[in-house]
């Protein structure tokens, strides 16, 4: 095994009771192979460990090689996990798309912000979308031969002239040719556009939908996303693009509706779906939930804003039915004068309406903080963006108001499974320089919800008592 692999194949965990634990085989044990061959990644190795009669090779802590035959039942798991998930390194991105976020970050942000990851693997582990440039015709069909679905593709145009301008990469013109190999052997396929103005819509648009919806019953979505701009792209040397404004949103969205009530009619589902934040450039209406059918695409912000009205509404509706909260509650006294919950500035009116409908069960209406991205600028207004710098001014703003109690961040802010904003300020860090408590809470609306009921709960200045003990 070469020795940049061996981290990839160190085994992190053995499951209670598995193969492995029989086996002796513990954390820090080296996977070295499997019936002879190094695994070329988490796929193939799954694929292997579900034979009746393996032989696999480990390395002990201690350097010692082991070779066990292993009897089991056919697909049952060995028990193993492993310090990377994939097994491998992930594939780096070898485009360079003229709309790329990674490349509009400032400089001396931690290191790992700014590897560009298009490995069709994490499609798989982690939702990914990738561009299918950067693996042969011999590897893409080794993928494809685990019929795992779905494969998320950021397709941009399926005009190869088109697509090869704005990837920066010659080998981006054969979309089509590789999603109809994945149609063929039966996997289903979402696809993103990243639109961006005069380049990739209008005409353009048009024939990318026409092609892709060409797939057939292979094809689960198709979102359009307006080109995220930060105000780091002239120092960086990037070309200039142009955000979309409420008339050229507007234009989209009614291009995508049309496209909708025609598929909607021809196949019983829409297919394709507008980011929100292209309804809010245009000043349209976030639609029903009903309207995103199995919301495919939520990490494109597709739906996003529709199904957190719709589980904000749930929330409540189920705590009104489950007890007999109280509706005298002290005069004077408003969630305003004691909590706030940050927001990007897209989401934060529709978070404040929302808000507003939870006071027959909080009683509070708690106010929201819209703080705009001073950071990565201005244009950029989603609150996963958010970073540390930003929410700790907008702490600062409200220390001298004494009724503050708490500030709620919603975790989407933080990087995955960490506790450390994107400019790399820790909570730990923030807590300490704020004088009001902060509270992490999770992004979607009944965590929010249960987050300010928990708060009251422990709040000396709270109402709702023994209300809801033992509502879990």
């Amino acid at each position: 095994m070469k020795r940049g692999n061996e981290k990839s194949r160190t085994i992190a965990s053995v499951a209670c009771g598995s193969v492995a634990e029989r086996l002796g085989i513990t954390p820090g044990d080296i996977l070295l192979s499997v019936d002879g061959a190094e695994v070329a990644d988490v796929f193939d190795f799954r694929m292997r460990e579900l034979s009746q009669q393996l032989t696999i090779e480990i390395r002990h802590a201690d350097g010692t090689i082991e070779t066990r035959t292993v009897e089991k039942d056919e697909y049952e798991d060995l028990g193993l996990s492993f310090y990377e998930p994939l097994m491998d390194r992930p594939r780096a991105c070898s485009n360079r798309c003229v709309f790329c976020f990674i490349d509009q970050l400032p400089k001396g942000m931690r290191p790992t912000l700014y590897f560009k990851d298009d490995d069709p693997r994490l499609c798989f582990l982690n939702g990914n979308f990738v561009t299918l440039t950067n693996i042969d015709d011999n590897e893409y069909a080794r993928i494809l031969s685990y019929r795992m679905s779905p494969l998320n593709v950021s397709v941009h145009s399926t005009d190869p002239e088109l697509r090869v301008r704005m990837t920066g990469n010659p080998c981006a013109g054969n979309i089509m040719e590789r999603l109809r190999q994945a149609a063929e052997a039966g996997i289903e396929i979402n696809c993103q556009i990243v639109l961006c103005p005069g380049i990739n819509d209008g005409t353009a648009l048009s024939r990318t939908v026409s092609d892709l919806v060409g797939l057939g019953e292979a094809l689960l979505s198709i979102a359009v996303v307006p080109v995220g701009l930060t105000r780091f792209r002239e120092e960086n040397g990037l070309a200039g693009l142009s955000p979309y404004d409420a008339e050229s949103a507007g234009t989209v969205l009614d291009y995508v509706h049309r496209r909708q009530s025609e598929f909607q009619k021809k196949y019983g589902r829409r297919i394709l779906y507008a980011a929100d934040e292209l309804y809010i450039r245009a000043e349209q209406s976030i639609p029903p939930a009903s309207r995103y059918d199995d919301f495919h695409q939520l990490e494109n912000g597709v739906g996003l804003l529709a199904l957190r009205r719709r589980e904000f509404r749930d929330e409540i509706s189920r705590l009104s039915r489950s007890r007999p909260f109280r509706r005298d509650f002290p005069s004077g006294l408003t969630g305003a004068d004691r909590y706030r919950v940050i927001s990007g500035t897209d989401a934060a009116p529709f978070l404040a309406d929302e808000l507003r409908r939870a006071k027959s069960v909080l009683g509070t209406v708690p106010e929201v903080i819209s703080v705009p991205n001073r950071f990565f600028g201005e244009r950029v207004t989603v609150t996963g963006l958010l970073t540390g710098s930003d929410i700790l001014d907008a702490i600062e703003r409200l220390s001298a108001d004494r009724g503050v109690r708490a500030v709620l961040i919603p975790d989407v802010t933080l990087r995955a499974a960490e506790d450390v904003f994107l400019d790399n300020m820790t909570v730990g860090e923030l807590t300490e320089r704020c004088e009001i408590p902060v509270v992490i809470c999770e992004t979607n609306g009944r965590g929010l919800i249960r987050a300010l009921i928990e708060l009251e709960k422990t709040d000396p200045g709270g109402i709702f008592g023994d209300l809801t003990k033992g509502d879990n």
